[in-house]
């Protein structure tokens, strides 16, 4: 849980630009950086995320320091519910709950089986993807496959596992195929009109969100994988499917209407914001 502290103006310069810009002063122990930047602010500097993009300037602290009286009646709040409620948190990545009543399709533009060879991967990733494939299925998150398709996987690095853990699914031959949602996302400017007035937020992240919606039976060939052991295909929405992104979206935008708590709350993607004008609203 964040709360906000107030507003400051400072003047943010990058390259030959400068510009001064608003920004709110957050109490959180969630926060690893010292200063994130607002939509607004990446445009008017024509920032983007860019894997070749290589930071020449970093921004330098000052010695300006906000200071703030805090109680410990948050934290000891936040403990409180955090106890309460400790049967939702996810104990580890696999572990992950499924919303009823929804399910994911994958439409394609015309019927073309796609299949490729496993990729080459060092004795140790194969371990690792095994090791995950069998989680995979304890957790009935993805079963065996006799499907006429099948996608090549590779491990990339996980940076706050600081190993190479993250299995990622080369779907992008089966996306040229899918026919994307039109779903709308958040903008930037309607959370903030939306939240102007509060000053408690607390921001939730959904476990492996995209695997807690089902993908429709007759679906769920073509989300099809292979490895050096075995051949597999997913029972619930996978990471990698340019319409992934889309369906999550509008299913937990859904899911916050239908239960009445659109009024204070919003989703982008798998992270909900919970906002509120007063701290005993927000508890």
């Amino acid at each position: 849980m964040a709360q906000s502290m107030g507003t400051v103006t400072l003047e943010i310069e990058i390259g030959n630009i400068k510009e001064n810009f608003l920004f709110f002063i957050i109490k959180s122990d969630n926060f690893k950086e010292d200063l994130l930047l607002g939509l607004d602010c990446i445009q008017k500097f024509k920032l983007c995320q860019d894997e070749n993009l290589k930071i020449t300037q970093k921004y330098k602290k000052e010695e300006k320091v906000f200071k703030v009286n805090m109680t410990t009646k948050s934290e000891t709040d936040k403990q409180r519910i955090l106890h309460k409620y400790k049967e939702i948190f996810a104990k580890s990545k696999f572990d992950v709950s499924v919303i009823n009543g929804y399910e994911a399709t994958i439409p394609l533009k015309e019927r073309k089986y796609i299949s490729r060879k496993p990729y080459k991967c060092s004795v140790e990733d194969k371990i690792e993807i095994e090791k995950q494939i069998k989680e995979l299925l304890a957790n009935n998150l993805t079963t065996e496959s006799y499907s006429p398709y099948g996608a090549p996987v590779t491990l990339v690095l996980k940076r706050d596992e600081e190993k190479k853990s993250r299995l990622c699914i080369d779907y992008r031959e089966l996306n040229k195929q899918i026919i994307p949602e039109s779903q709308p996302f958040p903008r930037i400017e309607d959370l903030t009109i939306r939240a102007r007035n509060c000053n408690y937020f607390t921001k939730l992240d959904v476990n492996s969100a995209f695997w807690s919606i089902p993908v429709r039976e007759k679906d769920r060939f073509k989300t099809a994988f292979v490895t050096h052991h075995g051949h597999w295909q997913w029972n619930c929405l996978p990471f990698g499917l340019k319409s992934s992104p889309a369906i999550f979206q509008r299913i937990m935008a859904s899911v916050i209407r239908k239960n009445g708590l659109d009024g204070f709350a919003v989703n982008y993607i798998d992270d909900i914001l919970i906002y509120s004008k007063n701290y005993s609203d927000h508890i």
